[in-house]
């Protein structure tokens, strides 16, 4: 099963640059920071002629894949909740839309407001 929302994407031409430290990250589960990572880039938008001073331009899809392993299956047929059947797909590997986007957040594509926006 996939899912998948569209981000926008950070214009390359105007995208302005900042730190957040680790503390500051504290308050948002799931951001994929390493153990050795004291701060992290992150970039706001902040317009320009080419991106018609909206600091975006374009959009990029953030995607989560459940795989259908014996284990969810199970679960599934068990009419198990589907906060069991997260917990077990996230042990198996699955990434969730919201550390893809943060990833993506983290990678320059995209800000950190435009991921919190269109993920809960």
């Amino acid at each position: 099963m996939l899912a998948q929302r569209l981000v926008r994407q950070l214009c390359p031409h105007c995208k302005e640059k900042y730190l957040k430290t680790r503390e500051e990250l504290s308050s948002i589960p799931d951001f994929p920071l390493e153990s050795w990572e004291k701060s992290v880039t992150l970039y706001h938008p902040r317009g320009c002629m080419r991106c018609s001073n909206t600091g975006y331009r374009g959009r990029v899809g953030v995607y989560e894949l459940l795989f259908i392993s014996e284990n969810i299956q199970r679960l599934a047929l068990q009419k198990a909740s589907t906060k069991d059947i997260k917990k077990v797909a996230v042990a198996e590997g699955m990434i969730t839309l919201r550390e893809d986007g943060l990833d993506k957040a983290k990678q320059g594509i995209t800000s950190l407001e435009e991921v919190m926006r269109v993920i809960l």
